[in-house]
């Protein structure tokens, strides 16, 4: 049984993760009542709208009360609080004096979406929630897939030109701490890279191959191939997690 990591990948993609974004805020003094933002978890789609006069929002829409705030600091309190009261699977924290961090506790692409916002002041920003890798499932009941402590992974190039190389960085996501992390031990920069931590070289004219036993991994649901650099002419690599058995 093999199941297939990454096919032509070109470039570097993010490391393993649930989809992150940002909102900066600004002082209350800089709102205009009634002006929003608008975000989105991949199954829902909420707008904040902020309240400078206690008023209420209007209807459907998520109510953010800063008649009681003063600077950028408060705001971005009073919206993390309402990002966390909102429903949505993105959990809001402090990122910064004027910064709410945001991320989905929903693994996947499912959580890269368009944020959106009416706030005139320049300001106030929100980016787009991105990052956000599937990975490959290891166990699925609805799947059928099943994939034990050990497994072998196959790397090979499909390909390339010039002096082609790639390291390669395996996480896996683990559903008791909802989060993805780079499988084995080392240095920060280090932990997860295959190879003994060396980027993969050519073992032929214009050609990778590479086999690599992979083992720890009985109490993770999904895993992930992170391309951390790539060389050559439009060098591609593919890699399979082969179970054993």
């Amino acid at each position: 049984m093999k199941v297939q990591l990454l096919s032509g990948a070109t470039a570097t993609n993010g490391a393993g993760s649930m989809a992150v974004g940002s909102i900066t805020t600004v002082a209350v003094a800089n709102l205009v009542d009634g002006e929003t933002f608008t975000l989105d978890d991949g199954v829902t789609s909420s707008v904040f709208e902020f309240d400078k006069t206690g008023n209420g929002v209007t209807g459907g829409r998520v109510a953010v009360d800063v008649s009681g705030d003063t600077t950028a600091g408060d705001v971005r309190d009073t919206v993390i609080a309402a990002v966390n009261g909102s429903g949505l699977t993105i959990a809001a924290s402090i990122a910064g004096t004027a910064k709410a961090g945001l991320k989905n506790a929903v693994v996947g692409t499912v959580g890269n979406t368009t944020s959106g916002d009416t706030v005139d002041d320049v300001g106030f920003v929100v980016t787009n929630m991105a990052g956000g890798i599937a990975g490959v499932v290891l166990r699925s009941a609805v799947a059928g897939v099943e994939i034990g402590d050990k497994a072998e992974l196959v790397v090979a190039s499909t390909a390339g030109s010039g002096t082609m190389t790639a390291t390669i960085r395996l996480w896996g996501y683990s559903a008791v701490a909802q989060d993805w992390f780079p499988l084995g031990v080392g240095t920060a920069s280090g932990k997860g890279v295959i190879n003994g931590g060396s980027a993969l070289e050519e073992t032929g004219a214009d050609a990778i191959a590479h086999i690599e036993n992979i083992d720890g991994l009985e109490n993770l649901e999904r895993i992930h191939a992170e391309i951390v650099s790539i060389g050559g002419t439009a060098t591609a690599i593919s890699a399979w997690l082969v179970a054993r058995r």
